[in-house]
């Protein structure tokens, strides 16, 4: 189902589209976009946000926001959402960063020779609409990222406002920046004898290699390895693995099919005298690595085989791949253990981007209407319970 609007001037014009109703060269430029952006990200990469898509229901769908030229149908910049009438963060119609459990990064891909247009065409867009989409709501997005910075400053010349605040930390692993002596650098000397022992139990096992799935039989033979091993592990016990939800399943097939003959999906091993320890499976988007899922034998229980692996991926990385400059973990800094062994960081930020000037002041009324729904709510179980009612307003509201 169609849900499509426009917005064009002499040269670009910006759509809205449900991702059904892309057409297969929209999927080859959006491919190209993604591979060329100022910033990469995994998350917006046209093989997993359409693996996603293809499980909704036809009213539920994906919504493709798209910038591009006219005469080319060069994308210059683009975005994956969904459409919401209200959230706790905004009581009003507006786009919002997708609500999927694998979507662990929002904002936009950005054609870097064009962005300017692109915030122009995209502030422009806004307010055209402004009846039926408030702003977009931003989530997981870095708050670093070479576009928000810019963004956050042209948003005013257009009377508009994009505001992003900190929300977590993330590990990372900026391979620029990364040590010669890699990893154990930056570790404590109890953490690297740790890391030396259980190195040492997984060599006795064997010959320890490390590499990645290339073609596509060595990919899905990796994938039902990972599928097989995840389940296995405390992830299977928890219900949480891919293999025990059947949709979170089907997502995962799909990638792989739509992967298959591409370098996003990123399948790599750590075995030891031939049998696979351990397994994950990540993506690549432009220079970057996005850490995604990782499953390992319980059998290597005692070599600690998943943090192994990645101390192995790094290694590989760094030594084979120049291109790649980071690999982020993806997950919050507390419930990751990568939190433990990766010595960088970045923050992501959540926040609004509104073409509206009612915009510039959003946070704060948001935090009135909540602070009168929260006044209301008291005074009605006031009532309720016989007291009388309160003859008071909320205190941050008096002044207003």
């Amino acid at each position: 189902m169609s849900s499509n609007l426009t917005n064009s001037s002499s040269q670009y014009e910006v759509i809205l589209i449900s991702a059904d109703d892309l057409s297969y060269r929209f999927l080859q430029e959006w491919k190209d976009l993604e591979k060329r952006s100022m910033v990469a990200n995994a998350f917006l990469a046209p093989e997993l946000v359409m693996s996603q898509s293809s499980l909704r229901h036809c009213h539920q769908q994906i919504q493709i926001l798209a910038c591009r030229e006219i005469r080319t149908r060069k994308l210059i910049g683009l975005g994956a959402f969904d459409k919401v009438f209200s959230s706790t963060s905004l009581p009003f119609p507006h786009l919002i960063t997708l609500q999927e459990s694998h979507a662990y990064r929002g904002g936009f891909l950005v054609d870097p020779q064009t962005c300017q247009e692109f915030y122009r065409e995209l502030l422009h867009f806004l307010k055209r609409h402004r009846d039926s989409i408030f702003g977009i709501e931003l989530a997981n997005t870095r708050l670093n990222a070479e576009w928000c910075l810019e963004l956050r400053k042209y948003a005013p010349v257009e009377s508009g406002s994009f505001r992003l605040s900190p929300h977590q930390e993330v590990p990372i692993v900026d391979l620029k920046l990364l040590h010669p002596d890699g990893l154990p650098h930056y570790w404590s000397s109890s953490r690297r004898k740790s890391y030396r022992k259980n190195r040492n139990r997984l060599e006795k096992q064997g010959d320890v290699t490390f590499s990645f799935a290339r073609t596509p039989r060595e990919k899905e033979r990796a994938f039902q390895t990972f599928l097989d091993l995840e389940q296995m592990s405390w992830k299977g016990e928890l219900g949480t693995a891919l293999q025990s939800n059947e949709r979170d399943l089907k997502f995962a097939e799909q990638l792989l099919n739509r992967s298959l003959n591409s370098d996003f999906l990123m399948l790599s091993e750590l075995k030891a005298g031939g049998r696979t320890a351990a397994v994950a499976m990540n993506f690549r988007s432009g220079q970057e690595v996005f850490a995604f899922k990782i499953g390992w034998d319980p059998e290597f229980k005692s070599c600690s085989p998943g943090t192994l692996h990645e101390i192995a991926m790094i290694d590989h990385l760094k030594a084979h791949c120049p291109e790649i400059s980071r690999v982020d973990g993806c997950t919050g800094s507390d419930a990751s253990y990568l939190a433990s062994i990766w010595p960088h960081r970045t923050t992501l930020g959540q926040g609004m981007l509104c073409a509206r000037k009612l915009a510039r002041g959003t946070g704060k009324l948001i935090r009135k209407i909540r602070a009168f729904k929260s006044w209301a709510s008291r005074l009605t179980h006031s009532i309720v319970a016989g007291n009388g009612p309160e003859h008071s307003t909320p205190a941050n509201l008096e002044s207003h």
